[in-house]
């Protein structure tokens, strides 16, 4: 122990008079663990495929920013932050809808890609009947409304593992079928009309998605995109999944 305690004396005064200070291997070792990190990257689009510049991207833990940085002009973000679990918000230019993607966990040294389209702002079903023809009377429920004009549902998964995961499904339109939500669009050759899913560090954008909260499972059909949250993208005309403990299993191809 005294020769410990001799060990950090001398390197504290080495530091002090500004001489040169050799980090003993075990410090050395201590301090990459404790700053273990991983990249993050990717691209922000509109709807519309147009890159998003100056656009804010931010990354979380327990609702406190931990990072802030913004694409430049390409739509381009690019980011190193310490292996955790992270939220993400995306926060574009005027008249663009901010993204907020639920938890994801890194727990290892590695690349993670996440390309985010920011959907375009628009009036609202009673503000806006242009665009929801069928849209909510004025007794309607909040309810009522997200089903006839969009939004964002977050529902906790099951986890026999620890800590739940949240399985994010953003919509344009949706319908409760007894077990769940049927989600998708009036016109969904239009990009905007998109349904788009997020589980951890799965990735799911397609026409039409169906989520069964009692099986845990999402069935989607029409022009299926998945990521895994690697530069890696798959196309699928359907697909079915199991969501639970941070994972997806796959059902069908």
């Amino acid at each position: 122990m005294a020769d410990l305690r001799n060990k950090a004396a001398m390197y504290t005064i080495l530091f002090v008079f500004g001489l040169p200070l050799s980090v003993p291997p075990q410090v050395q070792a201590q301090q990459a663990k404790t700053t273990r990190s991983f990249r993050i990257t990717g691209e922000i689009h509109t709807t519309a495929g147009i890159a998003v510049a100056g656009a804010e991207v931010e990354f979380l833990r327990h609702e406190h920013t931990i990072r802030v940085v913004r694409t430049n002009s390409k739509g381009h973000y690019d980011v190193t932050v310490p292996l955790g679990r992270y939220a993400m918000r995306v926060t574009g230019n005027a008249g663009l809808l901010e993204y907020s993607r639920p938890d994801f966990d890194v727990n290892q040294p590695r690349l993670v890609v996440f390309n985010i389209t920011l959907g375009i702002a628009r009036p609202t079903c009673d503000l806006g009947h242009i665009f929801r023809v069928n849209g909510p009377s004025s007794d309607s429920t909040a309810e009522d409304v997200k089903n006839a004009c969009g939004g964002s549902d977050r529902f906790l998964t099951p986890s026999s593992k620890g800590e739940q995961f949240e399985l994010g499904i953003d919509y344009p339109l949706r319908a409760p079928n007894g077990s769940g939500y049927v989600y998708g669009g009036a016109n969904p050759s239009n990009s905007q009309e998109q349904v788009r899913v997020a589980y951890n560090l799965f990735s799911l954008q397609a026409d039409h998605v169906v989520y069964d909260s009692k099986d845990g499972t999402i069935t989607a059909d029409g022009s299926v995109v998945i990521e895994d949250g690697s530069d890696k993208t798959q196309h699928f005309d359907s697909i079915a999944y199991r969501i639970e403990n941070g994972s997806v299993i796959l059902l069908n191809k």
